[in-house]
C-alpha cells in the first residue's frame, strides 16, 4: 500500500509534466504561425511557472530548455528574417537565461513555503505533545499540595502555609497556561467538536456577569446589562461561548481603573445576535489591532502595570466564534476604551466566516475577522 501510495503522486507529477511538454508545443506552433505578427514567446512562461510551483525545480528547468529549444525551432523555420543567421540561437541562449530564472525564483519561493509549513506543523504538534506530557505531572504536583495544604498530612505553621499557597498560586497559573494551549492548538487544528444546542445569549451573558461580579466588586468596577428583550433562540454550544464570553469580561476587568463601567449589550442584527463588551480602558493604538486575535501576542501598554496571561484568550475566542460561523471585530479608539462584539448567526452555519470589516465609527479604529 505505502509503494502504492506514492506512486500516484510520481504518475501526477508525470502526467502534468506531459500536459506542459504539449502546451509548450502548442506555443510553438503559434508563434512559427503568427510570425512577427504576434509575439508567442512570452507565453512560454506560462508552462514554465505552473511546473516549477507544482512539480519542482527540476521539473521546470526541462520545461525551460524545451520552451528555448522550441523558440528556435519557430525563429529558424518561420521565415523571420535577421541580419545575422546567429541572431536565433542568441535569442534561444538569453530565453534559456529567462527561463531558468524564472524557474529558479518560482522553484525556491515554493520550496520555502512548504517548509515554513512544515515547520509550522512540527511546531503545533510539539507545544501539543509537550502540554499533553505536562497536564499529569501538574495533576499529581497540584493534588500533593492541596493534600499538605489542607492539613491532611500534619499541621503547617504560618510560614510553611505562606510558601505552599505561593507554590499553589503557580501551579494554579501553569496548569491554567496548559490549557490554554491545548484549547488553542485543539481549535486552530479544527479538532474542536461543538455540541450545538438553541440558546439564550441574554442568559449566557447573565452568567457571566455573574461569574464576573465577586472579581469586579473588588476592583471597584461596575458591570451594566443592557440586554435586548426578546431575543431569538441562537445554535450554539453553550460552554464555548461561556469561554467567549469569559474571555472579553476578563480582559475588560483587567484593562479597567477603580470607578469605571464595562457594559454588557445584547441586540438583534441582520447577521444574527450581536453580543459586545465595553469597557473604559487605555484603547488600543490602529497598529496593534492586528495583533489582537494572533496567538501569544502581547499589546504593550505603556504606563500600565504589565497583567498576566498567556496571550491565548482572544485568539481562542476568535477560533471559537469562527468555528460558529460567525465574527468577532474590536472597535478601539486610545484613550476611551474598546468594544470587543461577536455576532452570532440564527442558523447552524460551521463554516468559517469571511465578513469583510465595517468603517471605523466615530474616528475609532476597527477590526472585524
Amino acid at each position: 500500500m505505502p509503494r502504492a501510495a506514492e506512486a500516484h503522486p510520481a504518475a501526477r507529477r508525470a502526467a502534468l509534466v506531459g500536459v506542459l511538454v504539449v502546451l509548450i508545443a502548442l506555443i510553438g506552433v503559434g508563434d512559427y504561425w503568427t510570425g512577427t505578427q504576434i509575439d508567442f514567446s512570452i507565453f512560454f512562461v506560462i508552462p514554465i511557472a505552473i511546473g516549477a510551483w507544482f512539480i519542482g525545480a527540476g521539473a521546470s528547468y526541462l520545461l525551460a530548455a524545451l520552451s528555448a529549444l522550441a523558440w528556435l525551432l519557430a525563429d529558424l523555420h518561420g521565415g523571420f528574417h535577421y541580419s545575422s543567421p546567429t541572431i536565433p540561437y542568441w535569442n534561444a541562449v538569453v530565453g534559456v537565461a529567462f527561463f531558468v530564472i524564472i524557474a529558479a525564483t518560482l522553484a525556491a519561493r515554493r520550496q520555502a513555503e512548504r517548509r515554513i509549513l512544515e515547520l509550522m506543523q512540527v511546531k503545533s504538534e510539539f507545544t501539543a505533545m509537550v502540554s499533553h506530557e505536562l497536564r499529569t505531572p501538574l495533576t499529581c504536583i497540584k493534588e500533593g499540595i492541596d493534600i499538605v495544604a489542607d492539613g491532611s498530612s500534619g499541621p503547617l505553621n504560618p510560614r510553611q502555609r505562606e510558601h505552599l499557597e505561593t507554590a499553589q498560586r503557580n501551579v494554579d497559573r501553569l496548569a491554567r497556561l496548559v490549557n490554554a494551549v491545548l484549547d488553542y492548538q485543539s481549535l486552530e487544528s479544527r479538532r474542536g467538536v461543538l455540541q450545538l444546542q438553541g440558546c439564550d445569549l441574554n442568559r449566557l451573558v447573565a452568567q457571566a456577569a455573574e461569574a464576573f461580579a465577586l472579581p469586579a466588586a473588588r476592583r471597584h468596577v461596575q458591570l451594566v446589562r443592557r440586554l435586548a428583550p426578546g431575543l431569538p433562540a441562537v445554535p450554539c454550544d453553550p460552554d464555548m461561548i461561556m469561554q467567549v464570553l469569559s474571555n472579553l469580561l476578563g480582559n475588560a476587568l483587567k484593562f479597567s481603573d477603580e470607578r469605571k463601567q464595562v457594559v454588557l449589550r445584547t441586540e438583534l442584527t441582520g447577521e444574527g445576535v450581536r453580543v459586545s463588551v465595553q469597557d473604559e480602558g487605555p484603547g488600543i493604538p490602529a497598529e496593534h489591532l492586528t495583533k489582537l486575535f494572533q496567538g501569544f501576542s502581547r499589546i504593550p501598554q505603556p504606563g500600565r502595570r504589565k497583567t498576566e496571561g498567556t496571550g491565548l484568550g482572544l485568539a481562542i475566542a476568535w477560533h471559537i466564534v469562527e468555528l460558529h460561523g460567525g465574527r468577532l471585530g474590536v472597535e478601539s479608539l486610545p484613550g476611551a476604551g474598546s468594544t470587543f462584539d461577536f455576532t452570532l448567526p440564527l442558523v447552524a452555519d460551521v463554516t468559517a466566516a469571511s465578513a469583510a470589516p465595517r468603517p471605523p465609527a466615530h474616528g475609532a479604529a476597527r477590526l472585524v475577522r
